[in-house]
């Protein structure tokens, strides 16, 4: 039988179709927020604003945002128990763990090289998937997974490519970003049920 493809088969997974000129605007768009994201965090951590109550204004304000939508289409999460329990370990791994995990290691490291760690979440989404038996061995993914932990490696282990060897413990804790991304990714895959919308587990890991 036929090992599932991450992602594959998850209502509501593909989304609008939408003409290249948008997708492209689009793609600029999460580029410049994904890019900037870093920069506000470490803007905001400098200048003394307590990490908790950053964190949690970025996700109310998210949330309440996706409350006035769905509000505006008269559709609405479903507020179950099991539910429920699926928001809280969404949050906690999309949210919860990588955030905090982003506005510590912040302050402590260049912006450039945490934006580096973060682009290792594909790779370490492949091989957790790989462990649960949701994606085939595949020789060019595997080396490209081996390409970017050496490239990491590059950067933590010589002695010129941190500022201080203080750094590395940062850039280390910096890694439970796409770590926990990876596992919110897989693990989404195989326990979202059936028609729950992709909209109502963004909702529900925010708020």
């Amino acid at each position: 039988m036929a090992r599932p493809e991450l992602g594959a088969g998850v209502p509501g997974a593909a989304g609008p179709r939408l003409g290249p000129v948008a997708s492209l605007l689009l793609i600029f768009v999460i580029g410049l927020g994904w890019g900037g994201g870093f920069a506000l965090n470490r803007l905001a951590v400098d200048e003394g604003v307590p990490i908790l109550a950053y964190l949690f204004w970025q996700c109310l304000g998210a949330g309440l945002l996706l409350s006035a939508y769905m509000a505006a289409r008269r559709r609405w999460p479903p507020l179950d128990l099991k539910s429920l329990k699926l928001y809280f370990i969404a949050g906690l791994l999309a949210i919860g763990i990588p955030y905090t995990a982003i506005v510590y290691a912040a302050p402590k490291v260049p912006v450039g090289v945490l934006a580096l760690v973060f682009t290792l979440e594909p790779g370490f989404t492949y091989l957790i998937a790989l462990l649960f038996l949701m994606e085939w061995f595949h020789k060019v993914r595997f080396l490209g997974l081996g390409i970017g932990m050496a490239g990491l490696m590059l950067i933590v282990i010589p002695e010129a490519s941190l500022p201080t060897r203080a750094m590395v413990p940062w850039v280390i804790l910096g890694l439970a970003a796409p770590v926990g991304w990876a596992i919110f990714s897989v693990w989404i895959a195989r326990t979202r049920p059936p028609g729950f919308d992709g909209l109502a587990i963004a909702w529900g890991l925010f708020i």
